[in-house]
């Protein structure tokens, strides 16, 4: 008689895959002396403000023993590059200028002055006060990276630049040199911004790139309330690194990393939080 085989099947436990602790955020605390009036671009211009203002805005250009770097342009303008060009034009009397010296004053008769093609004082020439003459015009095209965003995801562009001359043109006029010396400023397109230059101008063209600002946001209001919104000058929007979420006056401004950020793709920034907390009282920020 045959014997009956019991077989016994063993079953393997499931294996489990532990579940990966999540990392904390890193934070980066900094403490400041005193807290900022305003955080707008052009109002308070405290040590602090210009610390936040860093970590919200990157760049545009950067400057290093007088040289600058790109950092939102593609690349600085130069004559050897194409982006910059002479182009004589024709100025009447009553005309705006730069004169042989520099100066922003109106063709009249006996103003020095530096006809086309003339670069050094030696060649200055004296307007006789009769009929045009011929002057050299600078006009440079600052070129923006493209896929540049607000740090709320709207696409920045060259007419933000232009948005930002208005801006300064409205709050300066012509007490700041680089609105004064400007002719036009316009948009050829979304990532080109054109800058001519007043007749005869020969100064550092490279500077004449006007910080974007955001005119989706801030365009229908006016230069007085640029100065106090809570949108524009206490909670401003950056394309940099970090965006501002939050402002506890007396206390700290926190700000995390901008998610559109030109730069996450490299891992920057490097913490996930910024705190700015305010120790007007030295021992307590020991």
């Amino acid at each position: 008689m045959a014997t009956a085989r019991a077989y016994v099947t063993s079953i393997a436990p499931p294996t489990v895959t532990p579940t990966p602790t999540p990392l904390p955020p890193r934070v980066l605390s900094v403490c400041a002396g005193r807290e900022p009036a305003s955080l707008f671009l052009y109002a308070d211009d405290s040590r602090v403000a210009r610390m936040v203002r860093q970590a919200i805005y990157d760049g545009p250009v950067d400057w290093r023993d007088g040289e600058p770097s790109p950092v939102i342009l593609e690349r600085i303008p130069s004559l050897e590059n194409g982006d910059v060009e002479l182009r004589p034009v024709q100025v009447s009397p009553g005309e705006l200028i730069a004169d042989a010296l520099g100066n922003w004053v109106a063709l009249a008769e006996g103003v020095s002055y530096r006809p086309s093609g003339c670069t050094v004082p030696d060649c200055a020439q004296t307007y006789s006060g009769d009929g045009s003459v011929e002057m050299d015009q600078l006009v440079v095209r600052f070129r923006l990276r493209p896929g540049l965003s607000w740090a709320d995801g709207v696409p920045l562009s060259a007419q933000d630049a232009v948005y930002g001359y208005q801006v300064a043109a409205r709050i300066f006029g012509n007490r700041w040199e680089a609105v004064r010396f400007t002719a036009q400023y316009q948009a050829l397109d979304d990532v080109t911004v054109e800058w001519t230059g007043l007749p005869g101008y020969q100064g550092d063209y490279r500077r004449m790139f006007f910080t974007p600002l955001p005119q989706h946001l801030w365009g229908g209001m006016t230069a007085d309330e640029l100065f106090s919104a809570e949108i524009s000058a206490r909670l401003p929007l950056g394309w940099g690194a970090y965006r501002i979420v939050e402002w506890i006056a007396g206390d700290h401004i926190t700000l995390d990393r901008n998610p559109y950020y030109f730069r996450a793709d490299e891992g920057l920034p490097a913490f996930d939080y910024l705190v700015i907390r305010f120790m007007p009282d030295g021992e307590a920020a020991v």
